[in-house]
């Protein structure tokens, strides 16, 4: 999944979809639960970056993230541009905030660490 910032579209049926995506961002706390989730399926840190910013952007922005977390707007937007990189404080604040946390699970169909013998070490 390709995650750009959302913005004005020059096509206007770009523009409606834009639209719809953003206002469902805004009302829908389950839909900006799956679009961050989705996120994560990419496997690319840049992709929930710019997801964070398009759900932050929906509900308030910024400036308003910066005012409720008590963190810095400057280093907010440094962190959430195209080449950010989030520490794990600062996202866990910015999911806190979205009213989400992180969770682990294990992978389906691939036995990872628990899956090895006792003799593999």
């Amino acid at each position: 999944m390709a995650v750009k910032t959302l913005s004005r579209s020059k096509n206007p049926a770009g523009s409606a979809f834009i639209k719809t995506v953003i206002q469902m961002l805004k009302n829908d706390p389950a839909f900006r639960e799956a679009y961050i989730k989705e996120s994560l399926q990419a496997d690319d840190p840049q992709t929930l970056i710019l997801s964070l910013r398009n759900v932050i952007d929906a509900v308030g922005g910024v400036g308003t993230l910066s005012k409720e977390t008590k963190l810095n707007r400057t280093q907010l937007y440094r962190t959430l541009s195209k080449h950010g990189k989030p520490e794990y404080f600062t996202l866990t604040r910015i999911l806190e905030y979205l009213g989400l946390h992180f969770s682990v699970e294990r992978n389906k169909g691939k036995p990872g660490a628990a899956g090895l013998s006792a003799g593999c070490r």
